[in-house]
């Protein structure tokens, strides 16, 4: 059984026209970089979750292959205390994603000159903040604890009953140890 001359004419022709097409695509490609794209499956937006050193801790929307950095913009940006030596902020970022920006645990730097390097710090009015008994607004007061991770924190009280130590608030998400151990001379259990 034989092709006939006409089909097999067709097919080589449409190869032939696929083979130009490849050639020009990558042509273009390496002309102009960037020009040409293919898109990745990844159209429409992501949601992700930015927590610690950033203005405004919470969930974003952004568009879908954004990076780090955007999702930082979207949070009000990095606190003065952010530290981001381990971070890429260049990195893209996916949908569903929990982003932590670590905070500096060295507070020598930030203590005024001949101030007490070992004293505590402390809020303006001098009280401790009681974490059994504080609402967000108190909470929120704290360095690295914004909204969300303020109402964490009364979650975790009403689940769990009153904290007995400090170092409870390392179970609760988006708090660290290094951030309880910041957060030591600055909260209390109350009475």
């Amino acid at each position: 059984m034989t092709i006939g001359l006409s089909i097999r004419v067709a097919l080589w022709s449409a190869l032939a026209g696929g083979l130009v097409a490849v050639a020009i695509f990558l042509w273009l490609d390496w002309m102009m970089p960037g020009a040409v794209t293919i898109e990745s499956g990844q159209a429409g937006e992501i949601v992700v979750e930015v927590e610690g050193a950033v203005a405004t801790p919470g969930i974003v929307h952004l568009p879908a292959g954004s990076r780090l950095h955007q999702a930082v913009d979207a949070s009000g940006g990095l606190l003065p205390d952010a530290d981001t030596t381990n971070l890429n902020l260049a990195a893209r970022i996916g949908d569903g994603e929990r982003i932590d920006i670590p905070a500096r645990t060295s507070s020598a730097a930030a203590t005024p000159t001949g101030a007490d390097a070992t004293a505590p710090p402390s809020d303006p009015a001098g009280a401790l903040i009681d974490i059994n008994n504080a609402g967000v607004s108190e909470l929120d007061q704290l360095p690295g604890v914004g909204p969300v991770i303020a109402e964490r924190i009364i979650a975790y009280r009403e689940v769990n009953g009153p904290f007995t130590s400090i170092e409870e608030l390392d179970e609760i998400e988006g708090i660290s140890a290094e951030m309880s151990e910041e957060l030591r001379p600055l909260v209390t259990l109350g009475a």
